[in-house]
Order: C-alpha cells, then sequence, then structure tokens
C-alpha cells in the first residue's frame, strides 16, 4: 500500500487525472485528495469472486459426490435383490420339504391302509378256516369282498 501511495505522488496532478478518466471515477481538484481517491478501493477489503477454476472443483465434486451416492444407491439395490432372491429360495425350499413330508405321510397312510386291510384280510381267513370252509370257499369269498370295495 505505501509502495502505491509513493508511487503515486511522484506523478503528475495531470496523470492522476488521466487516470481517474480512464477508471470511470470523479476527479477531486487538490493532488492529494486525487491520490488518496485512488487509494480507497485498496484500503477496502472485497469479497472476491470465486474463480472459473474453483467453480469447475466445485462443479466437479458435486459431481463426484452424485456418482458416489448413485453407485451406493445400485449398490443398496443389489443388495436388496439379493436378500430377496435368497428369501426366494428359501422359501421354494421350504414349500419342495412341505410337499416331500406330504407325500411321505399319504405314503405312510397308504401303507398303514394296506397293512390294515391286509391283517383283516388274513383274520378274516383265519377265522374262516375256524368256521371249516375250505381254501375255494375262503378265496370265493376274498373275491366278493373286493368286489363289493
Amino acid at each position: 500500500m505505501k509502495k502505491i501511495q509513493t508511487r503515486l505522488n511522484k506523478l503528475s496532478k495531470r496523470q492522476l487525472q488521466e487516470i481517474c478518466k480512464r477508471i470511470g471515477i470523479k476527479c477531486p481538484k487538490r493532488k492529494q485528495d486525487i491520490v488518496n481517491k485512488l487509494l480507497q478501493p485498496l484500503e477496502v477489503k472485497y469479497k472476491m469472486e470465486k474463480s472459473r477454476e474453483q467453480k469447475r472443483r466445485e462443479r466437479e465434486e458435486a459431481r463426484k459426490m452424485e456418482r458416489e451416492q448413485k453407485r451406493k444407491e445400485r449398490e443398496e439395490a443389489r443388495e436388496l435383490q439379493k436378500k430377496s432372491r435368497e428369501l426366494q429360495r428359501q422359501s421354494r425350499e421350504l414349500v419342495r420339504e412341505a410337499r416331500k413330508m406330504e407325500r411321505v405321510q399319504k405314503q405312510e397312510a397308504r401303507k398303514m391302509e394296506r397293512e390294515n386291510k391286509r391283517e383283516e384280510r388274513q383274520r378274516l381267513i383265519e377265522k374262516w378256516k375256524q368256521e371249516g370252509k375250505d381254501n375255494v370257499e375262503i378265496v370265493e369269498l376274498l373275491m366278493q369282498m373286493n368286489i363289493s370295495e
């Protein structure tokens, strides 16, 4: 600031008026007033506008953050899809298991039913034998039973 003031003081009044004219400010009459008027903007602390480079960096940073956010969202969506698929797979597995158990139970029930029928036929055969019926009569009675069922 002092250096600038010294250089301005070395200039003539006419040169200072020319500077005021080029800058586009009203020029006072006295040389010292002109120098003070020219130094005024230097004393004020201006808030400088952001440079193009800084704006570009901020835009790039914003894009980078946006890309990162989108990447995270896609990752979360993939994770949810994986979990959903896993749950669906487990559900299908449980359904298959339940159907398999149901088939086994039906098979067991049919087996028991056949066993019961076989035991019932055996009792009837034993009973008929005790009643003194011969094998031909017993076979005829069994055939009648099968037809009626």
